[in-house]
């Protein structure tokens, strides 16, 4: 039982042959004009941009306490606070 035990605690061999190097293509970019690319985005990619924005926004606002938010100005948002019932 004890060496039962001890082989399953002692750690596996470890392998000294090194595996198949290989090759592969990888895409990189760089954003150079903004506007042409958000440009781009909202006319074929509306929802997902939309989306993102929201995710964006949503966080600056919750970064801005309820106070803050409620003040804030950002060109194309409106905020509005709302008062929800919550269970403690």
């Amino acid at each position: 039982a004890l060496a039962r035990r001890a082989e399953t605690i002692r750690p596996a061999r470890i392998q000294t042959a090194a595996g198949a190097v290989s090759m592969r293509r990888e895409i990189a970019f760089a954003i150079i004009d903004e506007r042409k690319a958000i440009a781009w985005l909202l006319k074929t990619q509306r929802h997902a941009l939309l989306q993102s924005a929201r995710t964006i926004i949503g966080t600056v606002l919750r970064g801005m306490g309820v106070d803050g938010a409620q003040h804030a100005d950002i060109p194309g948002v409106e905020v509005t606070i709302e008062h929800k019932a919550s269970v403690r």
